[in-house]
C-alpha cells in the first residue's frame, strides 16, 4: 500500500537510544515532504519524490552515523535543501556520511526510474569530526533490478561545509561512480558547483556521465588534495562508446596539503578535459614533493584532449611552508591547448612538466 502527498512540518523528533533514526520514509512512499522540523537523531527515506528541506538536523548516534540517509528508493527525484545538519560524532564507519546516498548500502535496490537528485544549499558542520559531509554513489549492476532504466541527473551546489581544522580523513562532498555493465543504469550528467568546503576535500568519481562539471568552488585548507577528478578506464559503462566530457572551471582552491586540482584516469581515448579560469595557489603544504601528483597546482592524466586556458597557479611569495615545485604536470595526455595561464609565485621554477606523450600546443595569447 502506497503512502503519498504526506508533509510533516514544525515538529521535534528524537531518536532511540539504539542508534535508529526518529524520522523514517519507507520504500513504498511518494511525494513526501519533511520540511522546518527540529530532528535531533537524523532522517532516514526511500521511496521517490522525496523532499526534505529547512530542517535542524542532528547525526544520530551509534555505529552508523547519517544525519539524512537514503534507502529503498525508487527513483533519483530527491530534493535535499537548507538544511542545517550538525555532526555529533565521527562519520568515519562503513555506511556514515551528514548526507548519505549509498556509501555502503544498496539504496538504489529497487530502483526502477530515473530522476534529478539535487543536494542544494545546505550547511553542515562537522566541527572536529573525520568522515563525509555529503557522499553520493551510484549503484552498481547487482544495485539496481535488472529490467529498470535508472539514470541520474546528480546537482550538488551551493553547500556550506565546514571543519575546525584540516583531516585526511575527511571529504566535503564526495562523488563515486560505479560501473554498472550496462547502458541504463548510473549517472548521466554531475554538476558540482557553488560549494564552499573548510579543511575538506572535494571529490567527484562519476565514470560513465556524460557531462560532468566541477565549477566555482571554494575548497580552503584541504588536508589531502582540493579538487579531485578521478575516475579508472574499465569504470566507463553508462555511455562506453561517447565521448566523456569533464569540465572544472572558475574553482578557487587555496593552500592544501597535496596537489591543488587533479584531473586522471578520465579515459586516454574519448574524454575531453577542459580546465579554465581556476586559482589554484600555495598547494603542497604537507611538504610532499618529487612527482608530478604531489607537487603541482595541476595535475593532468590520462586523457584524450586537454584545454588549460586562464588559470593562476603558483605559489604565492610569502609561503614559507609549500613544497610546492611547478604549476601544471601532465602525464599520458594525448593533445593539450594551454594559453593564457598565470605564475603568480617566483619560487616555482619549473612553470609547466614535460608531456610524457602526445602532443603539445601553446598557443598564442589573444
Amino acid at each position: 500500500v502506497p503512502n503519498r502527498d504526506v508533509l510533516v512540518s514544525g515538529n521535534l523528533i528524537n531518536g532511540h537510544l539504539d542508534s535508529l533514526p526518529g524520522a523514517d520514509i519507507h520504500g513504498n512512499c511518494e511525494f513526501v515532504t519533511y520540511r522546518d522540523n527540529r530532528l535531533l537523531a537524523g532522517i532516514s527515506f526511500g521511496g521517490d519524490y522525496i523532499t526534505i528541506a529547512g530542517n535542524d538536523i542532528r547525526t544520530n548516534a551509534g555505529t552508523e552515523k547519517n544525519g539524512i540517509s537514503a534507502s529503498e528508493l525508487l527513483g533519483p527525484n530527491i530534493v535535499i535543501r537548507d538544511n542545517t545538519i550538525t555532526a555529533t560524532g565521527a562519520l568515519t564507519s562503513g555506511n556514515s556520511a551528514a548526507i548519505n546516498f549509498s556509501k555502503n548500502s544498496s539504496s538504489w535496490r529497487y530502483a526502477a526510474r530515473s530522476g534529478t537528485l539535487a543536494i542544494r544549499g545546505n550547511t553542515i558542520n562537522m566541527a572536529s569530526y573525520d568522515g563525509a559531509a555529503v557522499y553520493v554513489r551510484n549503484g552498481q549492476a547487482n544495485d539496481m533490478l535488472a529490467t529498470s532504466t535508472t539514470m541520474i541527473d546528480l546537482d550538488v551546489s551551493d553547500n556550506l561545509v565546514s571543519g575546525t581544522s584540516a583531516s585526511t580523513a575527511r571529504t566535503g562532498v564526495e562523488i563515486v561512480g560505479q560501473p554498472t555493465g550496462t547502458a541504463d543504469k548510473g549517472f548521466r550528467t554531475v554538476r558540482v558547483a557553488g560549494n564552499t568546503l573548510n579543511n575538506a576535500t572535494l571529490s567527484v568519481n562519476a565514470p560513465g556521465a556524460r557531462t560532468t562539471v566541477v565549477a566555482e568552488n571554494d575548497v580552503l585548507g584541504a588536508a589531502v588534495q582540493g579538487i579531485v577528478y578521478g575516475a579508472a578506464a574499465n569504470y566507463h559503462g553508462t555511455y562506453q562508446t561517447e565521448e566523456e566530457l569533464v569540465i572544472v572551471k572558475n574553482n578557487r582552491v587555496v593552500r592544501p596539503n597535496s596537489t591543488g586540482i587533479q584531473v586522471v584516469g578520465v579515459d586516454v581515448n574519448r574524454s575531453f578535459v577542459q580546465i579554465r579560469g581556476n586559482h589554484a595557489v600555495s598547494a603542497c603544504q604537507g611538504g610532499t614533493t618529487g612527482s608530478n601528483s604531489t607537487d603541482s597546482s595541476l595535475y593532468v592524466a590520462d586523457a584524450a584532449v586537454a584545454l588549460i586556458e586562464g588559470n593562476t597557479f603558483g605559489k604565492m611569495p610569502n609561503d614559507a611552508t609549500g613544497a610546492q615545485t611547478r604549476c601544471i604536470g601532465l602525464n599520458t595526455v594525448t593533445t593539450v591547448f594551454e594559453r593564457g595561464n598565470q605564475n603568480v609565485g617566483t619560487v616555482v621554477t619549473n612553470e609547466i612538466a614535460s608531456v610524457t606523450d602526445g602532443t603539445y600546443f601553446q598557443a598564442a595569447d589573444e
